[in-house]
């Protein structure tokens, strides 16, 4: 785990006591307005008596609460040698100079930012910048952040801004001379709520990089060129929930694409929710192959949602796979029991969807289906593939065509080849 993500543990760690205890307090002061006692609480409340006779008093000593708080909240945010100043929120230290490698460590004074800026997609938040500098043996560095009053930092989970060390970086790495990125990469900033995740792509790729164009969702969006190729993007949720590929152009007519959020075995919603991923696997003693689809990302315990495993028998001669199978369906349900193959939709809006497996002889999988739908879903490594439509999709209407190797094709209405019982193994 990196100094930054073990910072970012912290801030949520150390918002969560400090929201415990203002409800704490909060309860408590319920309590003294309703008139109600508590036996284990009795010093408590008599002190509170005594104050509630001197306001004056009464909220200095919330306040001195208030105080005692947030120094609990600084100990035990005191982890990985990083002390955050949660009283006055003014900087997030960098780490300590002996746990840095000389080629992360910015020098001194050589910290600048670069001048872009970029909206956040929920209005009233700070608005994102990149920073550059050089480390100690050369290299460039970069990193994102915030901007609050011209201060250079982030705003925690609690949302409260703090400053940034010019110690802390994200990346580093050699500055390339020709057309061809120096850095690049999509920083995911987490947060409590899928809605409030953040995701922020950038880069810098020299002077004569002229343009920046972002694939979101299928769909081209132009970014800014700042001084020296310097460039960013924020988008809403994590890369794979926007499928976000960037495609860098240069004077002499180069180009360079650089897909940061896509997978074939990743797909976004349809619906604009969070990405859907593909998962292969084999049964102990079973000769089935088995596929699931399933959310990308876990936003807490049982917030899963997990189609059925689809299973089937594929046959290898010693030097190809043969066979397929996939299932039709569309995938609802309750937060009922969970298990890997049976899966659990745990109260997520309905999605229709195909997923399978193919042999070496099939190159190509097409979806079709009404109002002109019609995917190409990419054949995984795992020789998988699946697809996620809206559960508006009636699974009936939906045509699988395979196209062979060898030029055939065979088209297919509804599951095909499934194999819902063990196989053992002889």
């Amino acid at each position: 785990m990196s100094f930054v993500d073990e910072l970012e543990r912290d801030l949520v760690e150390a918002a969560e006591r400090r929201r415990e205890a203002l409800r704490t307090a909060a309860g408590v002061r319920a309590r003294r307005r309703l008139g109600l006692r508590a036996p284990h609480r009795r010093a408590e409340e008599e002190a509170g008596a005594g104050l509630a006779a001197r306001p004056g008093l009464a909220r200095r000593g919330m306040r001195r609460l208030a105080l005692a708080t947030a120094l609990f909240a600084l100990i035990g945010a005191a982890t990985a040698g990083a002390g955050l100043l949660l009283l006055r929120g003014t900087v997030i230290p960098g780490p300590a100079l002996e746990d840095v490698p000389r080629d992360q460590l910015p020098l001194p004074g050589t910290t600048r930012l670069t001048g872009l800026t970029a909206a956040d997609p929920l209005a009233g938040r700070p608005p994102w910048t990149l920073r550059l500098a050089r480390s100690s043996t050369g290299l460039l560095c970069s990193t994102v952040g915030q901007l609050d009053g011209g201060r250079f930092g982030l705003v925690g989970l609690d949302g409260r801004f703090r400053a940034y060390s010019e110690r802390i970086v994200d990346s580093c790495g050699e500055q390339q001379h020709g057309p061809h990125a120096s850095l690049i990469g999509a920083r995911v900033f987490d947060a409590e709520h899928p809605r409030d995740v953040r995701t922020v792509v950038n880069g810098v790729a020299g002077p004569s990089l002229t343009a920046v164009t972002l694939d979101v969702r299928g769909r081209a969006r132009s970014v800014p060129v700042g001084p020296g190729g310097a460039f960013l993007a924020v988008l809403p949720g994590y890369p794979e929930d926007s499928g976000v590929q960037v495609e860098l152009r240069f004077a002499g007519g180069q180009v360079e694409t650089h897909p940061l959020g896509r997978s074939a075995t990743v797909a976004p919603d349809p619906e604009g929710g969070q990405a859907w991923r593909s998962t292969a696997f084999g049964i102990g003693n079973d000769r089935r192959s088995c596929v699931t689809v399933s959310i990308a990302r876990a936003g807490g315990a049982g917030t899963v949602a997990s189609s059925p495993a689809a299973c089937g028998l594929m046959r290898y001669d010693g030097r190809r796979w043969h066979g397929f199978y996939f299932a039709v369906r569309r995938l609802s349900g309750g937060a009922g029991p969970t298990s890997l193959l049976s899966g659990g939709w745990r109260g997520h809006p309905p999605r229709t969807a195909v997923w399978g497996g193919v042999g070496d002889e099939v190159a190509e999988v097409v979806v079709t289906g009404p109002g002109g739908i019609r995917t190409t879903p990419p054949i995984a490594t795992s020789k998988t593939f699946f697809a996620v439509f809206p559960g508006s999709v009636d699974p009936d209407e939906l045509t699988v065509t395979l196209r062979f190797a060898d030029g055939r094709t065979r088209a297919f209405h509804g599951s095909a080849n499934l194999v819902t019982r063990k196989v053992p193994m002889r």
